[in-house]
């Protein structure tokens, strides 16, 4: 399971969807916020593009923190510093532009697995 924020779209409001691998299937799940249900999309018959618009990279200070801590609690002094250094590690993102084949579109951040998922659906 792997996000996607949804930043733009005329047809999903700004939320967050999940990117889901069901034996051999790609799903789409669009969960509008406060609502209970979510709206799956079987990507295989229905994406009909994806394409990158920006890659970034990305410095996670939620991870740092966390990699400083457990490295802290192993090594110490040492394990801090080591931790914080690996948790900060730079972690790629692609913004990119979905189409549907019914017409709808959104543009969408993702890590670079979740893209490739999405762009070899593309491809089947």
């Amino acid at each position: 399971m792997a996000d996607v924020k949804i930043i733009a779209s005329p047809d999903f409001p700004e939320q967050t969807a999940e990117v889901v691998t069901l034996q051999g299937s790609v799903l789409l799940g669009i969960r509008g916020k406060g609502e209970v249900g979510a709206e799956k999309i079987e990507l295989e018959n229905n994406l009909d593009r994806v394409s990158v618009q920006t890659e970034d990279e990305t410095r996670s200070l939620l991870g740092a923190a966390g990699w400083g801590l457990a490295g802290s609690l192993l090594l110490g002094p040492t394990g801090l510093l080591l931790g914080a250094l690996w948790g900060a590690r730079k972690q790629k993102e692609i913004c990119f532009d979905a189409q549907l084949k019914d017409g709808r579109k959104f543009l969408g951040i993702a890590d670079v697995t979740t893209f490739q998922k999405l762009k070899a659906v593309t491809y089947r």
